[in-house]
């Protein structure tokens, strides 16, 4: 019974069966010519004149990523949470600067004897933990991703198996009602495990995250809640058996989760991948999440991202309520 409740459903089984086999394709495609960390990060500070002068002399270092920042404070706060591998200061009639971290003395100087104008290097103090603080807001983003799918998902589906829904059918209740009791009864959860998760960091691991930015963090993960509670509900609502809807969600997870930017950042990948996952309401959760928390981004400045959110929730939402029944 339990193989056929996978075979019997072609959704379910190409998920099971064929998912798998095309995250061996796209990995085997994204890391053909190496990992990601093998190119290198550069965070630019520089005029529109001083950009070009930069430009040209690293142009054909196809090794190294060139980020343009606006604010000198920023790209050092990149540097600080291992975003980027250093930043190039190249401020009008001045040699140009470059800043690494602690302990990466040969890759600043040879950066800095790539650049005109005798530029000087320097090394930054920044935290052991550096790592760790870019890794955060990902671990965050998938700890809402998991709380919105497998909460409302494996919910409904548990609900349709024992016949909770059908029951409910005989009572005034409204659908919209329904769903949005259980969306926010998942968020008070969400609320509390997102303040733990924060007072950790920041005690455990100094992570260097402003009272607004974990304000502004935690407006976007109840949203990205929002939106994932939302996939769930629609895939619950496809999908009958509470055994199959788990064996979907976790399918599904892994890429997302890879794919997202959480671990490493998205614009190594092949352009067509990285054009559509940049997309993915994961990516726009971790990268709005990642701005607002560590690099001091108002919820203005990340507007794009949370208008993205919202269109996929209401897209979710929308699709869910359509084909929502009580009972079959």
């Amino acid at each position: 019974m339990r193989v056929l409740d996978v075979t019997r459903s072609v959704g379910a089984s190409i998920a099971f069966f064929g998912l798998p086999l095309i995250i061996l394709l796209v990995l085997a495609l994204v890391f053909a010519h190496g990992h990601p960390f093998e190119s290198k990060s550069v965070a630019v500070v520089a005029a529109t004149a001083e950009l070009g002068s930069v430009r040209a002399a690293l142009n054909g270092r196809s090794e190294l990523r060139l980020e343009v920042e606006v604010s000198e404070a920023v790209a050092r706060r990149k540097l600080e949470v291992r975003a980027v591998e250093a930043v190039i200061v190249a401020a009008p009639a001045a040699a140009p600067r470059v800043l690494v971290g602690a302990r990466a003395g040969i890759w600043g100087r040879g950066l800095a004897a790539l650049l005109p104008n005798s530029a000087s290097f320097a090394e930054v103090a920044i935290s052991d933990f550096g790592y760790l603080h870019y890794l955060f807001p990902g671990l965050l983003c998938t700890s809402v991703m998991f709380a919105g799918l497998y909460g409302m998902g494996y919910a409904m589906a548990r609900y349709r198996q024992n016949s909770f829904l059908k029951k409910l059918s005989t009572t005034p209740l409204a659908r919209t009602t329904f769903v949005l009791a259980q969306v926010l009864g998942r968020g008070s959860l969400v609320v509390v495990q997102v303040a733990l998760l924060l007072c950790a960091g920041l005690v455990a691991f100094a992570l260097p995250a402003p009272l607004g930015g974990m304000l502004s963090a935690g407006v976007v993960t109840l949203l990205g809640l929002l939106v994932f509670s939302g996939i769930g509900f629609a895939l619950a609502c496809v999908i009958r058996t509470e055994a199959v809807l788990n064996d979907v969600i976790s399918a599904l997870t892994l890429p997302i989760t890879l794919f997202s930017g959480m671990f490493f950042p998205i614009d190594v990948l092949p352009r067509p991948l990285f054009e559509l996952c940049r997309r993915l309401p994961s990516t726009l959760m971790v990268d709005a999440a990642r701005a607002t928390l560590l690099y001091g981004a108002s919820l203005a400045s990340v507007a794009p991202a949370l208008l993205g959110l919202l269109l996929w929730g209401i897209a979710a939402f929308s699709l869910s309520m359509r084909v929502f029944r009580w009972h079959d």
